[in-house]
């Protein structure tokens, strides 16, 4: 690590000393010069400190003594950087200053100080010259990195790995969902040394279909060593909530911050909920026991019957105190198994290589090593995959057996080797990411804004690869992934690499925590982070603030939502006057109102979070003083009315995010003179007489910005020649763009149309959304967008119908909402024949609030077009507030996630249901009398073809229909169909009784939602008697009663919700009754 950074400084010295002359005094360049030349010589031997630190505590010792140098000498380049670019602007603008002033402004002065420092670091970096000789330690250059064994760049992603343990998962499933009389909650424990996969197989457990259909809630908590009855409450609420999405923000803030409030809201909300708990990695003191009786006995005084907890623990000792039924002891993974997991590992062409004998037989060696170990197996192929396999995999072969030789452990070795094996760059990569709690999701573009702004890296660019780079050594494992982009949005640490990366950088790397009992080590403590939430200047421990050498804060456990917080501006105060060589500050949702003037102090800060300080109206005038500054975020500022007007002074600033900051009034002039920006969330356009205009930028400010990237949202829009100056044509790294029209004022239809023809955007992009739009027609460059993915329209009022779009090949998604004019979508004139693939991509189709929408086309035209078109792979339909549309809209046979109709007729979906039943008899009667012997492959072809076959949830809220009885009745027989379906809504429909006995023959669903039904008088028979049937609610049905001999088998139902049904409040009662309920 220290190599890379030496290299850094030796590079940014030489350029300070080559650009200062005539700002710096010619002697304080030649101390320059030499510094450089005795970092340089230091730095020939870092390799091999690196090395040998591992097995050798005065190699270690002595290597942290020269990155505290290092660390002393990059603060002093950030000086002189700041005191060049100063005194060059001073020249710029003639200023006149005092000569002798006590100010490090005064050039005499400074250069004594400078000076000063200069000779200190060299008297440090002399002596530990000396030293180095006595540790013998060797110059050697860094090997060169091998690219890796795949034919992209960079290597494509794969999916997590998981081999080996069906036979355990199927164990716990059945132990999990079988029935039993205990009285305490039991707790199955998955026990097994380090690396074996006991987190993977719960989070197997935990996601199973079963698994979900059986519990109502499934909660997950990562449990320290120190069992806190009380925080692990917490932690399980906040868990519930994250599940559910139940409670309001507010509602839970009130309640995480008091004791009895927790206690009383596990009581409300979660005991009436059969739940899986998932307590990972607990690894308890043994003063704990206590702490775990009195968690256990209120959980099963709280817990519904049914429910369950896993613990997974290393410690064979905890698993005998939780466990009350059979304990899941993990083993090894046998050799077929190991060998299929090492495999499956690699990419395809990397699979391919092992057909070569020779080099499958060094994998077989390597993997017989492993143990069956599969966090080794796949350590070991992490590194592998950066090797060449006919020169070097027989090396690591060797190392293997030399360990084995050696009774070292396995595991904690291959660690080290795996560490060890990183590139300089990537390991302090790694080791920074200790900062955040173990379990913690961490999101991937502000991990890599984080290792820019420590320069770790140089440019965001390569940030993503050396993610990547990570993730493949499976230092990281994927969580969440955007799909369109390909690219790994959420990933976390496995627990086994945070225990190292914590101890990489143990005393660079401090996390405070509610259980927090470290030592602070003022002089080498690096960076810091919170594992809780903070907002009160009492939690930054008095200690921490005499470590004068921070560089980073961050709240990677900050609540996520806003809080009205118990602070002002002392916490960034504090921060400022003790932490003077902060780069990274993170302060996000932690009750800041005003961002004090000290601010500007903070003369080394690349970042700077800001979000969710709902209360600041503005940043102080001096804000633009930060010259480093790279990325700026104020997202969810609701009340920031607006920017510096000098931010071009922030050259270096490569974000800005301003995500619903709603008072922003207008944007600065000056920020097409940032060089460096690429992401700008929001550019406000002023629209009222009252702003400054002097000071607000218009869209011209856009023209030069184009490494714009990710997504952009232009507000305010008008009509006017200076939209053309955005050049948004020029933006080919834009992905998304929203153009959002002042809502206050109106033009003319041919201003809207002129405007959005001058914001053509540039064709890579992927989303765009138009809002507030109220022209006649669209611009021709819409239908050529062929890269479009998502399109959505917003309260576009003055348009009837829409471009031609269906022909576009990448569409997946469109939505129309809340366009008063729009009566139909296609225009006749434009289709003339159907497209060769009808909408050949489109996944979800969304229509809300259309009031006079007809159909897809024209009443009475394109009949050959309109009987023809279907979406071919259509999976989620919402069509809510559409009370015109009828019958002429493309049939959607194939829809498999939701289908939702609201407030619209019932014509579309009954002619989908019938098109297709007469399709598939027509297919039955021509398979069948072509091929006598065809019967069952027939029957089978014709049930996955059947319309809506697939579909799993269904909405129907207030819908009516223009059929008359017997063209009614007929569609509601045909709802056999609907095989698939798991999940159904029934709201305000007049005619219940028989929509519910359309779905009789459903036999596969699990819940059934019934609300507002005036005229439901009693639940059908079917619905008792229907095995599937897990979750039934029923809502504000008047009339509704239940027969005496039913009540017995409708509350044995798994999930019953009854309210506001007054003939059967007797059963609501009851339901409230938590013995009953148990």
């Amino acid at each position: 690590m220290a190599y890379d950074m030496a290299g850094n400084i030796v590079d940014n010295l030489r350029r300070v000393a080559d650009q200062s002359s005539g700002t710096l005094q010619r002697k304080i360049i030649n101390e320059l010069r030499k510094l450089t030349d005795e970092i340089s010589s230091i730095r020939q031997v870092l390799v091999d400190a690196e090395k040998k630190q591992v097995r050798d505590d005065k190699v270690r010792d002595w290597l942290s003594e020269v990155e505290d140098v290092l660390h002393d000498v990059d603060n002093l380049v950030d000086e002189l950087h700041f005191h060049v670019s100063g005194r060059r602007s001073t020249k710029m603008i003639r200023e006149v200053r005092k000569f002798f002033s006590s100010s490090c402004s005064n050039q005499l002065v400074f250069c004594r100080k400078i000076s000063y420092k200069i000779k200190k670091y060299m008297k440090e970096l002399h002596r530990l010259g000396e030293t180095r000789r006595l540790l013998d330690l060797q110059e050697r250059p860094e090997e060169a990195a091998f690219n890796g064994l795949w034919n992209s760049n960079p290597p494509p992603l794969r999916e997590n790995i998981y081999i080996g343990r069906e036979k355990e998962k199927e164990k716990i499933l059945h132990l999990l969902v079988s029935d039993d009389d205990q009285e305490s909650i039991p707790v199955l424990p998955i026990v097994g040394v380090a690396g074996l996969g006991k987190t993977t197989l719960a989070q197997l457990v935990c996601n199973d279909e079963m698994v979900r259909n059986h519990f109502d809630l499934r909660m997950w908590v990562h449990v320290s060593e120190y069992l806190d009855f009380y925080l692990i409450l917490n932690k399980v609420i906040q868990s519930a909530n994250d599940s559910t999405d139940h409670t309001s923000p507010e509602d839970l803030r009130n309640v995480v911050n008091n004791i009895e409030k927790v206690m009383m809201y596990f009581d409300e909300e979660i005991s009436t909920k059969r739940f899986l708990l998932v307590l990972d990695d607990m690894s308890m003191k043994e003063n704990c026991k206590e702490d775990w009786e009195d968690f256990k006995r209120y959980l099963t005084a709280a817990a519904k019957r049914g429910s369950r907890i896993i613990v997974t623990t290393r410690d064979p000792v905890v698993a005998r105190m939780t466990g009350t039924m059979e304990t899941c002891e993990l083993s090894g993974l046998n050799e077929d198994l190991s060998w299929s997991l090492f495999e499956s590992f690699f990419p395809v062409d990397v699979q391919q290589m092992l057909s070569n004998v020779q080099i499958s037989e060094v994998g077989k060696k390597i993997v017989n090593k492993c143990g069956g170990n599969p966090f080794v197996i796949q350590a070991i192929c992490g590194m592998l995959l950066f090797r060449d396999p006919e020169t070097r995999w027989h090396l690591m072969e060797k190392d293997l057996s030399d360990i084995l030789e050696d009774g070292k452990d396995i595991l904690s070795t291959t660690v080290e080797l795996s560490c060890d094996d990183l590139p300089s760059n990537l390991k302090k990569c790694f080791g920074y990411c200790s900062l955040f709690p173990k379990d913690n999701e961490i999101d991937v573009q502000t991990l890599i804004k984080l290792w820019t702004s420590e320069g770790f890296i140089k440019l965001e660019e390569e940030g993503y690869e050396c993610f990547l780079n990570l993730l493949w050594r499976s230092f990281f494992e994927e969580s969440k992934r955007d799909e369109e982009e390909d690219k790994v949005t959420k990933c976390k640490m496995q627990n086994l690499w945070h225990d190292h990366a914590k101890s990489l950088f143990r005393n660079r790397c401090i996390t405070f925590g509610s259980d927090f009992e470290g030592v602070i080590d003022v002089k080498r403590t690096r960076h810091v982070s919170f594992d809780l939430h903070l907002d009160s200047l009492w939690q930054i421990p008095s200690s921490l603030t005499e470590a004068k050498g921070i560089r980073t804060v961050i709240l990677p456990s900050q609540l996520q939502w806003e809080t009205d917080g118990r602070s002002d501006e002392s916490i960034c105060g504090v921060m400022i006057s003790k932490f003077k060589r902060l780069r990274t500050l993170d302060l996000h949702n932690s009750g800041i109102k005003v961002v004090p003037d000290s601010i500007s102090e903070l003369k080394f800060l690349r970042y700077l979070d800001l979000s969710q300080n709902k209360d600041i109206k503005a940043l102080p005038k001096c804000f633009t003083k930060l010259q480093y500054l790279q990325t700026l975020k104020l997202n969810n500022c609701g009340r920031l009315r607006e920017l510096p007007d000098d931010m071009d002074k922030l050259n270096k600033l490569r974000n800005l995010e301003i995500n619903s900051c709603y008072s922003l009034t207008h944007m600065p002039r000056g920020l097409g003179k940032l060089p460096n920006l690429q992401i700008l969330s929001d550019f406000v356009l002023t629209v009222r007489p009252k702003h400054n205009v002097k000071t607000a930028g218009g869209l011209d400010e856009l023209s030069t910005l184009n490494n714009l990237r990710g997504k952009l949202r232009v507000k305010n829009l008008g009509p006017g020649e200076g939209n053309r100056s955005a050049k948004l044509s020029e933006k080919q790294f834009l992905r998304s763009l929203v153009l959002f029209w002042d809502m206050d004022n109106e033009f003319t239809a041919a201003d809207y149309k002129s405007s959005l023809e001058d914001l053509q955007p540039h064709s890579n992009l992927k989303d765009l959304s138009i809002s507030a739009y109220h022209g006649t027609v669209f611009p021709g460059w819409l239908p050529c967008h062929t890269n479009l993915v998502k399109f959505v329209l917003w309260g576009c009022r003055g348009c009837s119908h829409l471009p031609l779009l269906s022909h576009l090949p990448a569409l997946r998604v469109l939505v129309l909402e809340e366009m008063a004019s729009l009566d139909h979508i296609s225009d006749a004139t434009l289709e003339t024949s159907p497209a060769p693939i009808f909408f050949p991509s489109l996944k979800e189709l969304r229509f809300t609030n259309l009031p006079i929408l007809q159909g897809w086309w024209r009443i009475g035209e394109l009949d050959r077009v309109k009987e023809s078109a279907r979406f071919p792979c259509l999976s989620k339909l919402i069509i809510e507030d559409c009370p015109r549309l009828t019958d002429s809209m493309p049939l959607f046979p194939h829809l498999t996630d939701l289908l939702v109709l609201k407030n619209t007729h019932w014509e579309p979906f009954q002619r989908t249901i019938s098109a297709g039943q007469v399709l598939t008899s027509i297919s039955k009667a021509s398979t069948s009398s072509s091929s006598p012997n065809s019967t069952s492959s027939s029957s089978s072809s014709s049930s996955s073809s059947s319309p809506l076959s697939e579909l799993r949830t269904l909405r129907i809220v207030n819908i009516t229909t223009d059929s008359d009885a017997d063209d009614m009745f007929q569609s509601l027989a045909s709802l056999c169909s609907l095989a698939g379906l798991r999940s159904l809504t029934l709201d305000h429909l007049e005619f219940i009784e028989n929509v519910l006995q359309g779905f009789q023959h459903v036999t596969g669903l699990q819940e059934l939602h019934i609300w507002r039904c005036d005229r439901l008088m009693e639940i059908p028979t079917w619905i008792y008697d229907l095995k599937s049937i897990q979750n039934i609610s029923v809502r504000l049905c008047p009339n509704l009663s239940i027969p005496p001999d039913r009540i017995s088998s409708i509350t044995s139902i798994k999930k019953l919700e009854i309210e506001d049904c007054p003939r059967i409040s007797y059963v609501e009662n009851l339901l409230k009754d938590r013995n009953f309920r148990r």
